[in-house]
C-alpha cells in the first residue's frame, strides 16, 4: 500500500491540470494510423488539437521526419520502412488554432507515387510537430508525431 501511495503521489504532484496540451489529432490512443492509398494522389488530412480552448492564437509547423521511423522501430520492435521522400508531399505545413478554439487548420499529406516501394514492405509517413509559436499550450510528447501506415489496394 505504501508503494502505491508513493508512486501516485510523486507523479500526481507534478502534473499541471491548468496547462493546455497540444497533440496531433488521432494519436490519443495509437500513434500509428492507417492511410489507405487506392488512387494517386491520395491525401490524408492532419490537424492539431488542444486539450481545451486556447487563450491565444497558436501556430504549429509540421514536417515529415523519416528519421523518426528508425526510433519508432527500435522502441516498439516493428519493421516499418520510411516512405521515399520523392513519393510524398506535405501541403499547408503551418497550421493554426485560433484564439478560443481547440482545433487547427488542416495540413495535407499526399502520396504522389509508389514507384519506389518494395513489394511486401510496410511504409509509414511520420508527421511531427517541429515548432510551436504562441502561448496557447505545450506539445504532449507521446502525441507529437503521427505515423501514417500506408495501405495499398492492389
Amino acid at each position: 500500500m505504501g508503494l502505491l501511495w508513493t508512486a501516485c503521489d510523486s507523479e500526481g504532484d507534478k502534473f499541471d491540470y491548468g496547462k493546455v496540451g497540444l497533440l496531433i489529432s488521432g494519436t490519443e490512443q495509437m500513434p500509428v494510423q492507417r492511410f489507405t492509398v487506392d488512387e494517386l494522389p491520395a491525401a490524408y488530412v492532419v490537424t492539431v488539437k488542444a486539450t481545451r480552448r486556447t487563450s491565444s492564437e497558436v501556430t504549429m509547423r509540421l514536417a515529415i521526419d523519416t528519421a523518426l521511423v528508425r526510433a519508432y522501430n527500435a522502441k516498439h520492435g516493428t519493421a516499418y520502412y520510411p516512405v521515399p521522400a520523392s513519393s510524398v508531399t506535405l501541403e499547408n505545413s503551418e497550421v493554426t488554432i485560433k484564439q478560443g478554439e481547440a482545433l487547427s487548420s488542416a495540413a495535407q499529406v499526399k502520396v504522389i507515387n509508389t514507384d519506389g516501394f518494395i513489394e511486401g514492405a510496410t511504409y509509414v509517413i511520420p508527421v511531427t510537430i517541429v515548432q510551436v509559436e504562441g502561448n496557447g499550450g505545450e506539445v504532449i510528447e507521446s502525441s507529437r508525431t503521427i505515423f501514417l501506415q500506408i495501405s495499398r489496394i492492389i
